[in-house]
């Protein structure tokens, strides 16, 4: 850095570098995750260095969600990691009628299908996902490649 010096009568000057630490930038080949996390933005791949920059944009893990669990395994061996936060189908039942939150689903951001996995295992009708309208759907699109 540069020592600039000036001398006058009664005055003094002191140069302040605000340019501060800059932040760690991602490296290296990023492991793709997707999952669902605490906050943050939805459907948007974001590449991060360290778990601190995932947790300041995603939240900390809770311990249930996969997706965080994995990206902190991930970044404890690497130095980038892509990040796609999915919103879950919550608690699978019909959207509140009343209320401040009317039209939401308790733990959600969508409710999803006609059918759904029952207590026994076995996949059965979904008795929330509609209210005698018309079924939504939610398509993914995937490749494989050999």
């Amino acid at each position: 850095m540069t020592q600039l010096t000036f001398k006058s009568p009664g005055v003094s000057t002191r140069e302040i570098d605000l340019s501060g630490p800059t932040a760690i930038q991602p490296t290296g080949v990023p492991a793709g995750v997707i999952g669902t996390a605490v906050r943050g933005p939805a459907f948007v791949p974001i590449t991060v260095a360290t778990f601190q920059d995932f947790i300041s944009k995603f939240g900390n893990s809770d311990g249930e969600k996969f997706g965080p669990l994995a990206m902190r395994e991930w970044l404890n061996n690497a130095n980038a990691g892509t990040y796609v936060r999915l919103l879950g189908v919550g608690d699978a039942k019909k959207r509140t009628s009343s209320g401040d939150n009317s039209g939401k689903v308790t733990n959600a951001g969508f409710v999803v299908g006609s059918e759904q996995v029952q207590g026994n295992g076995n996949v059965g009708a979904n008795p929330y996902a509609t209210s005698g309208g018309s079924l939504g759907r939610t398509y993914f699109l995937g490749a494989f490649h050999s």
